[in-house]
């Protein structure tokens, strides 16, 4: 067998790198989909939403996204499932606009579906779309699987199903942020009714008048220009018998006195 002619040699070696450089410029113009959930993690018996975000993140891309192209979610979120997909989508960017994609719904809500319905176009780099679904909460912790399917006729990179993990989790790992500033005080309430009236509170000390020394010296009774002084009488005998009669003098006797009892005695002056 002779050897080759050194021109023929040459001619090969440059249409094997040419087929290679094809491929690789190929390879280079691919849509490279990459998949952003929000929250990036979902909290156990809370999260009742989430946004599935799908960006071109390939700036070299310059292979067209065709009418009619499908892309498919397959989520794997523990006990939580789907209960309804959002009709209106988000678009980020200037090329998309309502109505160049739909939610297809006909299978279900697993997967979730989207179609694209616009003109053949480019998918520019950093240029979106989302789709929103409703969840019924998962009750553990545990790992999900959110798994793209896309198209295999080589305009979109990587495999047909590409996984996407997120996390599951209690409030403990959630991400929080800083407190906010306290709010304004609220107005106050409706005065509630008057409550049960309460037990009857024990009773206080007795106040008892001491006796004084000067009780026995009680003051003198003048009944017509004489002074009696209460003595061992009633104080009934004493009141009858300073009673003042007509012209103010005492009740009693032809002097217009009245004989006093025995034990009241007049007094000196």
């Amino acid at each position: 067998m002779g050897l080759l002619p050194i021109s023929r040699l040459w001619r090969g070696v440059r249409m094997v790198v040419g087929a290679v450089v094809l491929g690789c410029g190929a390879l280079t113009a691919q849509i490279q989909l990459a998949v952003t959930p929000s929250p990036v993690s979902l909290e156990i018996n809370q999260s009742r939403r989430l946004l599935l975000s799908l960006t071109n993140v390939n700036p070299a891309a310059n292979t067209p996204i065709q009418h009619g192209d499908v892309l498919r979610f397959y989520l794997a979120l523990g006990d939580s499932s789907v209960t309804l997909i959002d009709d209106s989508l988000v678009l980020g960017g200037k090329v998309f606009h309502k109505g160049d994609w739909a939610v297809d719904t006909t299978a279900g809500t697993q997967p979730v579906t989207l179609v694209y319905q616009g003109p053949d176009q480019v998918w520019p780099a950093l240029e979106s779309v989302a789709v929103s679904v409703e969840l019924s909460p998962p009750t553990y912790t545990t790992i999900g699987a959110m798994v793209l399917r896309i198209p295999t006729d080589g305009r979109y990179s990587g495999f047909e199903w590409q996984l996407n993990v997120i996390n599951i989790v209690g409030p403990d790992l959630m991400p929080r942020g800083d407190p906010g500033p306290t709010g304004l005080a609220g107005v106050a309430g409706a005065i509630g009714p008057e409550g049960p009236a309460g037990p009857q509170g024990p009773g206080g000390p007795s106040l008892v008048r001491k006796r004084d020394r000067t009780d026995r010296h009680r003051r003198f009774v003048s009944c017509g220009g004489i002074w009696i002084r209460p003595g061992r009488g009633s104080s009934r005998d004493i009141s009858r018998a300073a009673r003042p009669g007509p012209r103010g003098r005492c009740a009693g006797g032809a002097n217009g006195r009245r004989r006093l009892p025995d034990a009241i005695r007049p007094a000196r002056k």
